[in-house]
């Protein structure tokens, strides 16, 4: 069996001990393989949107002489339902596509089911999602992936709103105990430090300027602390 890439093999990580887990946009289904593999989780549940790929996890599952991975032609959860998961795993999409799955399955907003996701782009838009929406992000891994750096976020629903700081939905609960941690938070600070500077002096951009300046000091606290 191949081995996992950083991305999936710290999702794979934080898989708890005989979950029940579905892999939605599974892909070429490596996660579940390996999840299968080690006999981490209870039963695995694989979606895609599209059947190319599905196809193509069915291959690798054959390969891997893998049988007890149930593939899913499905829209984000559309074919999922309630009692079939306590351990969601979305990976691997923009952060915009996640919320958009997730605000499609209402059974998601449940304090007994896990979250594990890992935005591509738009990582704060996620973050800014969940809050509002009355989830709780539990911690975050950051990881440097092919030369790039990602965070997988841990959240469940917990229906309490709570008050974050400006600036949260850019770095979550990412901090600077790790190198890669220290390199995300410093990547979205010079983001914010190169846009204050393009719109600094321009008049109709100060309101904006200053809530850039207020974030770029809630990331700069961060990073020192």
């Amino acid at each position: 069996m191949r081995p996992l890439s950083n991305r999936l093999q710290a999702i794979f990580d934080l898989v708890p001990t005989s979950a029940k887990v579905c892999d939605v946009g599974t892909d070429h289904a490596y996660l579940p393989i390996a999840l299968s593999k080690s006999q981490k989780a209870k039963t695995i549940i694989a979606c895609d949107v599209n059947e190319s790929p599905l196809k193509k996890a069915q291959e690798n599952l054959d390969k891997a002489k893998v049988k007890n991975v149930d593939l899913r032609l499905s829209d984000g959860l559309s074919k999922v339902s309630e009692n079939e998961a306590d351990t969601v795993i979305i990976a691997g999409m923009g952060g915009d596509v996640i919320c958009h799955i997730l605000s499609s399955c209402p059974w998601i907003k449940n304090e007994k089911i896990l979250l594990l996701l890992q935005p591509m782009t738009s990582a704060e838009l996620l973050r800014s999602f969940l809050t509002d929406n009355l989830f709780e992000i539990e911690k975050e891994v950051p990881l440097t992936d092919s030369s790039k750096l990602y965070s997988v976020i841990v959240a469940r629903f917990s229906g309490k709103r709570k008050v974050y700081k400006k600036g949260y939905e850019f770095i979550g609960e990412v901090r600077a105990e790790t190198r890669d941690g220290k390199l995300y938070i410093e990547k979205q600070r010079k983001r914010i430090e190169n846009h204050l500077k393009s719109i600094k002096n321009l008049s109709e951009k100060r309101i904006e300027a200053e809530n850039l300046s207020e974030i770029l000091n809630y990331i700069e606290n961060i990073l020192e602390n």
